[in-house]
């Protein structure tokens, strides 16, 4: 008999709440874009949503003849992101099953403390992009 992916749930419920959890965020993510992206193109770059508002800080710092690129570099990051996480897993994968979920699955959140750090340092370091200035000087915010 197959165990159910959610403790407590038959197999068929259980596999039901799981993809009804992913189609909460798959719904909700425009409404957040509409909100935050709103919110980044009012009040900054920097307040805006993180995927958007990165690609377009990233336009707007590019020489013109660059913006393409350098607009899918955050995209890129994702990717990079999703790389080195699964190289890390590779080698605490081959621990001992007991070991590996008792407490080695830890390791990479505990090591995401750095990525952090990281990441306040990128949110409060940059300053606002000399387009959005120019904007916000003239009052053609809306």
């Amino acid at each position: 008999m197959r165990s159910s992916p959610v403790p407590g749930l038959g197999p068929a419920v259980g596999l039901v709440a799981i993809f009804a959890t992913y189609a909460v965020g798959f719904f909700a993510r425009p409404f957040g874009g509409l909100f935050f992206g709103s919110l980044g193109d009012r009040h900054g770059r920097k307040a805006g949503a993180e995927q958007a508002g990165a690609s377009t800080l990233m336009a707007e710092y590019a020489p013109p003849a660059r913006r393409g690129y350098c607009a899918a570099l955050p995209f890129v990051g994702i990717q990079v992101g999703m790389m080195l996480a699964t190289a890390l897993f590779i080698p605490l994968a081959q621990f001992d099953e007991d070991v590996l979920f008792g407490w080695v699955w830890r390791v990479p959140f505990l090591l995401s403390a750095v990525l952090i750090l990281v990441a306040v340092y990128i949110r409060l370091k940059p300053e606002e992009s000399p387009a959005f200035e120019r904007l916000e000087e003239s009052g053609e915010l809306s």
